[in-house]
């Protein structure tokens, strides 16, 4: 399968988002459209939207207001198989116009080697 979910949390008010993706190995790709998450209708009650991530190789998520067309933050991770992931997308109290992102595992995905490990244990 080689996939994860990712749960998309915007705590934005009133900011719709377009998340982008793309791998690390795809040399000058363009990135692709991996969600669209409305924005929140009330502080503090985020919206959710769900996406399948690819666990093969480093992902690259880039995170745009979608009217605008602006960055609102770039994240790099390594997703594992099966896992369960969510980014958090959420205004930074202290600071001006800052935003925060950031990844929290929900689940731990599957131990990529276990098919591995059970060929060893048959010999």
């Amino acid at each position: 399968m080689d996939q994860a979910l990712l749960l998309i949390h915007n705590e934005l008010f009133g900011t719709n988002l377009t998340v982008y993706w793309n791998s690390e190995r795809c040399y000058q790709c363009l990135l692709q459209v991996l969600a669209n998450v409305s924005g929140s209708a009330k502080p503090g009650a985020p919206s959710i939207a769900a996406a399948a991530v690819s666990t093969q190789h480093r992902s690259i998520l880039q995170l745009n207001h979608t009217w605008e067309e602006k960055e609102v933050c770039r994240l790099e991770y390594t997703f594992g198989e099966f896992g369960n992931y969510s980014l958090l997308v959420k205004p930074v109290h202290n600071g001006v116009n800052e935003i925060a992102c950031e990844i929290i595992v929900n689940k731990n995905p599957v131990d990529s080697n276990l098919r591995m490990y059970m060929l060893f244990v048959d010999f």
